[in-house]
């Protein structure tokens, strides 16, 4: 969402000739609400879209409860729900990018759905970590309590086997969660592989997946990404 780096920008389209009105909620460990969460509403006009650019910023401006000062770090979920009816005829995107020299480089994203049923598993495929580019790989907990994960990554060129470390991590109810540069993270040794993102000894209903960014390390490159979808 923000940090001194990247921003992100919210979109939302109505593509249905009424108003409709969306209650968002946006979930963060560096809110300073006591459920770490800042609430509000969009009114989207018929056949219209909203551009939010600079969200966190745009919510501070308009007296959003729960925002700590501009400087800090705003990462997590956001979620939307229409109130008191389907959302079918709505879009909602996003847009996080960081500012170079030349320009703006990031990543748009489309809005997923939350009503995910409860698995044993996800697959976050086409994961890499070489000079030039890096996978990062993120977990949202749709759990209304903590869930703990396990992270692993799988080398396709020997059987699928695991690679390097598991790694155990916990996410709170509603909790958004990144691994950075995973395939170095869990010390794998991979340049391509896949990650396992799995909770421990149960189900789940959890959201994953990765994002490929040009550049090893944050910085070093254009930071322009791809959202790696997981299955």
């Amino acid at each position: 969402m923000e940090s001194g780096r990247y921003e992100s920008d919210l979109v939302v389209t109505n593509a249905e000739g009424r108003v409709r009105t969306l209650s968002f909620r946006l979930v963060s460990e560096s809110l300073t609400t006591e459920d770490r969460t800042a609430r509000f509403s969009l009114e989207v006009p018929a056949f219209g879209q909203l551009f939010l650019p600079n969200l966190v910023e745009e919510l501070r401006r308009r007296g959003v409860t729960g925002l700590p000062a501009r400087g800090g770090e705003v990462v997590g979920a956001l979620f939307a729900e229409v109130e008191g009816e389907p959302s079918s005829g709505l879009f909602l995107g996003a847009r996080t990018s960081a500012v170079k020299p030349e320009g703006r480089y990031g990543i748009f994203y489309e809005a997923i759905s939350t009503e995910e049923p409860a698995r044993y598993g996800a697959t976050v495929p086409a994961a890499r970590q070489d000079g030039s580019v890096r996978t990062n790989v993120a977990i949202v907990n749709l759990e209304n309590e903590e869930v703990e994960f396990r992270v692993s990554a799988r080398d396709p060129a020997n059987g699928g086997y695991t690679a390097g470390e598991t790694r155990t991590v916990t996410v709170g109810p509603r909790r958004w969660v990144q691994i950075d540069a995973v395939l170095d993270a869990l010390g794998s040794g991979l340049s391509r592989g896949r990650v396992v993102v799995a909770p421990t000894g149960r189900s789940a209903r959890f959201l994953a997946y990765g994002i490929t960014n040009e550049g090893a390390r944050p910085g070093e490159g254009s930071d322009d990404g791809t959202f790696v979808a997981a299955r």
